[in-house]
């Protein structure tokens, strides 16, 4: 993982892919998250959890979610927060 993986715009991507394919709901969960987390790791953890498990559920999510989802999964994983068994 790059060390200079900047998380603020891996989820400005991922809004903005929400947003494209009309995923108002879970971008609208998303920014609810950003909103109202009191530190980054626990904004880092919920995000990336919320994202992961909508994933599991639409799988047109998935594909679209992929790469980045991916990226953030491992960089949890490169600073200690495990969100997903592999």
């Amino acid at each position: 993982m790059d060390k200079k993986y900047n998380i603020n715009n891996e989820f400005e991507k991922i809004s903005n892919i929400l947003l494209d394919n009309n995923y108002q709901l879970l971008f609208d969960e998303v920014k609810d998250i950003i909103q109202n987390t009191f530190s980054s790791t626990e904004m880092l953890f919920k995000l990336t959890y919320a994202l992961n498990e909508s994933c599991k559920r639409d799988y047109a999510l998935k594909l679209l979610l992929n790469k980045n989802l991916i990226d953030l999964l491992d960089y949890c994983d490169s600073i200690g927060i495990i969100i997903a068994k592999r």
